[in-house]
């Protein structure tokens, strides 16, 4: 899995254009936006782009997912929400080799559009690489909108066979889940998400405590699995 994280200021672009290429345009939160692009970009090493507007450089913090297993390859791009990253609109694209192309941006109204087609690894990787930078780049665990997206988004790789039970309550709100079989043992720390939050969680030998009830009918998205562990409602 190939992750390009940018920070830095974007530079300017002015030369020529020498292709172009379509991608997924949706808005994750009143904040978030994600291109979805299949196929690459022909000329364009997708893992070093930079992108461009009629209202300047894309500016970052955004990052790039190439997502392994896919065919068409598959690449995610999320950034902020700003002006000239929009469905409808045309970016400028380069590269660090000097390539370059135009970019189209067309409105989907469903992430099913673009993802149902793919295996629950394939969707619990996408749905940890946003729910992370959800948390680290982005700074947004309270985001309502874009939690909400990353469990619709979860529910695509949902499976009877990965299924968190709560087995314990302890005082109002705290609660012992009972994960499934086949997660490693060993203690982890995994990403968890919500109707309206997303979190980080510590499990190990197939139990984890959540002191927070609202994370029922939500999503652990261990690293190393199979797919997205839906946790059950009490």
């Amino acid at each position: 899995m190939r992750l390009l994280d940018t920070f830095g200021h974007t530079p300017a672009i002015s030369q020529n254009i020498a292709g172009s290429a379509a991608a997924a345009f949706l808005l994750l939160s009143p904040g978030i936006v994600m291109l979805g692009l299949q196929g690459g970009i022909a000329g364009i090493d997708v893992g070093s782009a930079s992108l461009a507007s009629d209202h300047g450089p894309v500016e970052p913090p955004m990052s790039w997912l190439q997502v392994p297993g896919t065919d068409p390859a598959l690449s995610l791009l999320i950034a902020r929400a700003q002006p000239g990253l929009a469905a409808g609109t045309t970016l400028t694209v380069t590269d660090e080799l000097g390539g370059i192309a135009r970019l189209d941006l067309h409105a989907i109204g469903d992430v099913r559009d673009l993802l149902a087609s793919q295996p629950p690894a394939v969707i619990l990787r996408i749905t940890g690489f946003i729910a992370a930078r959800a948390l680290g780049m982005f700074r947004r665990p309270e985001d309502a909108a874009l939690a909400g997206f990353c469990r619709n988004l979860a529910s695509l790789g949902k499976s009877a066979d990965r299924v968190a039970t709560p087995i314990a309550r302890c005082g109002e709100d705290t609660l012992v889940w009972s994960l499934p079989r086949g997660l490693a043992s060993a203690p982890a720390t995994s990403l968890v998400i919500g109707r309206h939050r997303i979190r980080q969680a510590s499990h190990a030998a197939g139990a984890m405590v959540l002191a927070d009830r609202r994370f029922e009918d939500g999503y652990l998205l261990p690293a190393a699995g199979e797919g997205p562990i839906h946790l059950a409602p009490h």
